[in-house]
C-alpha cells in the first residue's frame, strides 16, 4: 500500500479557506457560471477559446471526459465557492504542464500562487512528476511574471525541476 496521495483528491492549500477539488461533471453548473462571468477575461490573450464559447452542455461533456483522462483538473475553491481552475496536464510523464485561470475579481490575493504551489507539490508526490512547465500564453505578462509562482518566474519560462519548489 502506497503512502502517496491519490492523483485526484481534495487538496488544502496554505491559505485558510482556499482548497483545490478535482472537477467532475457534478461541478458543471457552478463551473459554467464561473466561465460565463469571465468569458472576455478568458480569451483576452487567445487562450481558453473553448471556454469563451462554452455552453452548459460543453462544460458537462468536458468535465465528464476529464474523469477518466490523465489530465488532472482542479477547481480553486475559496470558502467552498469556485473562483478558478488549475490543471496538471501530461506532456510525457513524469513531465507535466501547469495551467490555470482565476476569476477576474479574485486577482491580487495570492490565490494562484497558493493553488499552483499545492498542485506542484501534489504532482511531485502523487504523480512522481520530475518536471513541470508553466503553461503561459504569449502576451499574458501578468502570468509570465507576476502570477506564476516562484520558481516559475524567469524571463524565458523554461521548465523548472519540481524539486526546486519544495
Amino acid at each position: 500500500m502506497s503512502s502517496a496521495p491519490s492523483p485526484l483528491c481534495d487538496l488544502p492549500t496554505s491559505m485558510p479557506g482556499l482548497a483545490l477539488r478535482a472537477l467532475t461533471s457534478a461541478d458543471a453548473e457552478v463551473y459554467y457560471a464561473l466561465i460565463d462571468r469571465n468569458r472576455d477575461h478568458l480569451a483576452e490573450f487567445g487562450d481558453y477559446q473553448d471556454e469563451k464559447r462554452a455552453t452548459l452542455e460543453w462544460v458537462e461533456n468536458h468535465l465528464a471526459e476529464g474523469s477518466g483522462s490523465i489530465h488532472y483538473r482542479y477547481g480553486i475553491f475559496l470558502d467552498c465557492k469556485i473562483i478558478g481552475r488549475v490543471d496538471l496536464n501530461p506532456v510525457a510523464p513524469p513531465h507535466y504542464v501547469l495551467g490555470y485561470w482565476l476569476s477576474r475579481e479574485c486577482f491580487g490575493h495570492g490565490y494562484v500562487t497558493a493553488a499552483c504551489r499545492t498542485l506542484i507539490n501534489h504532482g511531485r508526490t502523487a504523480l512522481a512528476a520530475t518536471m513541470i512547465f508553466a503553461g503561459v500564453t504569449h502576451g499574458n505578462h501578468k502570468s509570465s511574471h507576476g502570477g506564476v509562482p516562484p520558481p516559475f518566474r524567469n524571463e524565458n519560462l523554461l521548465p523548472v525541476p519540481v524539486a526546486a519548489t519544495a
